[in-house]
């Protein structure tokens, strides 16, 4: 099997690619970002001393008499700058660091043209391997307020390189790369702390359940760390104390079963041993025996058949639900029972039934309510009430007059294989399931069972469906 990552991996692999993420972005978005705002920040320094020097050289300009260089201290100029003068055709009238031949000077003539039309203009151009601003400041007329076309004495181009921005932002961003590269260093070890207190007890966790799956049931775990996993913890709990008692439950549903089914089987062997002699049973005493026998088959049977029920429920097998008319599903089962309350004696009275059509597996719930109806005949001593009763939710109530039942025992009438009386279920031939079996389909009904019982003044079973399940 491919072997996973661990979640304390992944968690340390996302806190680094975070990091590595911030340090990227700091280095394509701030270092750009810091780039124009160093250009914009010179080109306006160079504009503003463009400016100052048009102002100083156009009277000189118009006059034909002045002088640069003390002109350009008077600017205030960087001689690390280079700066031309031109005139209005574009020859270099004076410069510092440049030509002063009278020679075309080879600049961008889109940018000349415009600062020639009046308008100042910075560009960036590449010389070499260096990227160079050039500023270019239109020079007008002295005592001219508005530039037109015509009034421009020339044009004053101040050129800088700007190798220097390029360490400051290299420098800059340098210092940010090594900023994140700290916080990474102090960050990661409280990442590794943080992923093993989230990752820590998932770990135990699964290693408790990988135990509970090699058959070591009831492994509990101390709930820690967040909220989401210490309620994982409570669940891991939850769920295993559960297995355990389905594990109890079902072991003993094996051994009560194995118990009931190896009773029968006693009896019959019993039964059979007379018959296999060498010398013939009297055919009277061989009838008693088959008679007897088929009882203990009818019962071997009834047992069979409850335990496949029992599966096909606890399988959640789905119900073959269907609108079902209940008043109805309750006077087949009454006419069911007749013969068996007319034999033991009991006088079953049945209360006008309403009309209510249910949402319900039939079959299944005709199963629950008979074996419900069944168990107050048998312990009857004379008469069984069966009502319906319809409201918030609709009752069937089935009331006997039999010895009640005590106390400690109505919280296990719905256990399987329970019975009240041992020798006189066994006697009526019941396997112990019926009620655990109605029990069972009521609860997939959505319904519920309530008993109501006191020793010596009988017994009320009511069975409740929800409202919601009724259809008008």
């Amino acid at each position: 099997m491919k072997k996973r990552p661990t979640l304390r991996a992944l968690l340390l692999t996302s806190y680094l690619l975070v990091i590595a993420l911030a340090t990227l972005g700091s280095t394509l978005v701030v270092g750009p970002a810091l780039w124009r705002y160093f250009v914009r920040e010179r080109e306006i320094e160079m504009l503003t001393q463009g400016s100052i020097l048009a102002q100083a050289v156009r009277r000189e300009i118009y006059q034909g008499a002045w002088e640069l260089p003390a002109l350009l201290r008077l600017a205030n100029l960087q001689l690390s700058s280079r700066v031309l003068i031109l005139d209005a055709t574009g020859l270099v009238l004076g410069a510092i660091e440049g030509r002063s031949d009278g020679t075309m000077v080879e600049i961008d003539r889109a940018a000349l043209k415009s600062a020639l039309a009046g308008r100042s203009v910075a560009t960036i151009r590449q010389s070499g391997r260096e990227p160079t601003l050039d500023v270019l400041v239109p020079v007008t007329y002295p005592g001219v307020a508005d530039i037109a076309q015509g009034e421009v004495l020339g044009v004053v181009l101040i050129s800088r390189s700007l190798l220097d921005l390029h360490e400051r932002q290299r420098s800059i961003v340098a210092r940010l790369i090594k900023g994140n590269i700290f916080i990474a260093l102090l960050v990661v070890p409280m990442a590794i702390f943080y992923a093993g207190r989230i990752s820590s007890p998932l770990t135990k966790l699964t290693a408790k359940a990988e135990r509970m799956t090699a058959g070591a049931l009831g492994m509990m775990v101390e709930p820690a760390g967040d909220r989401e996993v210490f309620a994982l913890g409570e669940a891991f709990n939850s769920l295993s104390q559960r297995l355990v008692l389905h594990e109890e439950a079902r072991r003993k549903f094996v051994a009560d079963a194995s118990h009931e089914l190896r009773t029968p089987l006693a009896s019959l062997k019993a039964l059979l041993a007379p018959l296999v002699r060498e010398e013939p049973a009297p055919p009277k005493v061989v009838r008693e025996f088959l008679s007897d026998m088929d009882k203990e088959l009818d019962r071997l049977s009834q047992l069979v058949e409850d335990l496949l029920k029992l599966a096909r429920l606890d399988n959640k097998q789905d119900l073959e639900q269907k609108p079902t008319e209940l008043s109805e599903l309750v006077s087949k089962i009454v006419k069911a029972l007749a013969f068996l309350a007319e034999e033991r004696g009991v006088r079953v009275e049945v209360e006008a039934l309403p009309a209510a059509v249910i949402w319900a597996d039939e079959n299944r719930l005709h199963g629950a309510l008979l074996n419900i109806v069944d168990n107050a005949i048998k312990y009857a001593q004379s008469v069984v009430r069966v009502s319906m009763v319809t409201g918030e939710q609709v009752e069937i109530r089935v009331e006997d007059d039999g010895p009640g039942i005590p106390e400690a025992a109505r919280n296990r009438l719905f256990e399987r294989f329970y019975r009240l009386d041992q020798a006189r279920a066994r006697h009526n031939g019941g396997s112990g399931l019926g009620l655990a079996i109605a029990w069972e389909i009521i609860s997939r009904h959505r319904g519920s069972i309530q008993v109501i019982s006191e020793e010596g003044k009988g017994t009320l079973v009511v069975v409740e469906l929800p409202l919601k399940q009724i259809v008008f």
